[in-house]
Parts: C-alpha cells; sequence; structure tokens
C-alpha cells in the first residue's frame, strides 16, 4: 500500500512525502516500517513523556 502511495504522490507531482504527527520513539516496528520506505527522521517532540519523530520521505 505504502509503494502504492508512494506511485500516486510522483504521478501527481509530489517531491515528498510528511509523515505529520509523527511516530513514537518507542515504536521501534513502526520506526523500522517508515524507514523501510525511505522515510527520516526530521524532528522530535515530546507528547507527554514520549519521545516522537516527524519523519519525511523524498519521492
Amino acid at each position: 500500500m505504502m509503494e502504492h502511495l508512494r506511485h500516486i504522490a510522483r504521478d501527481c507531482g509530489r517531491k515528498r512525502m510528511v509523515l505529520w504527527g509523527g511516530v513514537r520513539q518507542d515504536n521501534p516496528r513502526a520506526v523500522h516500517f517508515y524507514r523501510k520506505f525511505g522515510f527520516e527522521e526530521q524532528e522530535e517532540f515530546m507528547v507527554g513523556e514520549i519521545n516522537n519523530y516527524d519523519m519525511l520521505a523524498q519521492l
């Protein structure tokens, strides 16, 4: 599904995808999932006591 979304975004002229709202740092499976599709951590932010990442993928 993610590859399909990446292709659609590219076909619409987009240059990047943002995982806005992020992923929790303490969820290594989710972080790995997004990294696998080219997402990289951009910024860190705290929600309560939990560190999160906003992630960006270049298309």
